[in-house]
């Protein structure tokens, strides 16, 4: 009696559980498209850069919007949303540099009266 065990493909006909892995162990991780769990960082981080728009105006508002969301659009860049995130960490720069170019104007306009 010949023994076909282990099956040379590495699947065993038999048993619906078997997987093609070396391991048995199916491969687990993030997917090469990116981390579905971390679609919400990337949202975040245009949801903050849009405000931040706005919130550039209080400078010290601003700034915390810019920074949560330069924060956020990088733990977001490994999403499926990485589109989203890189505008995200645009609009957040954008909104940063407004915020300390207001900061220096605030500071200047006070010195000089």
């Amino acid at each position: 009696m010949s023994s076909n065990w282990p099956p040379a493909s590495g699947l065993d006909p038999d048993n619906p559980y078997s997987s093609s892995t070396a391991s048995g162990v199916p491969p687990s991780g993030p997917t090469p498209d990116g981390d579905p769990n971390q679609d919400g960082m990337a949202i975040a981080s245009l949801v903050l850069g849009c405000v931040g728009l706005f919130g550039w105006c209080i400078a010290c508002v601003g700034f915390a919007i810019g920074v949560a969301g330069i924060i956020t659009g990088v733990r977001g860049l490994n999403s499926t949303k990485r589109p989203l995130a890189i505008v995200g960490i645009c609009l957040s720069g954008l909104c940063l540099l407004l915020s300390v170019a207001n900061m220096i104007l605030g500071v200047l306009l006070v010195l000089a009266s």
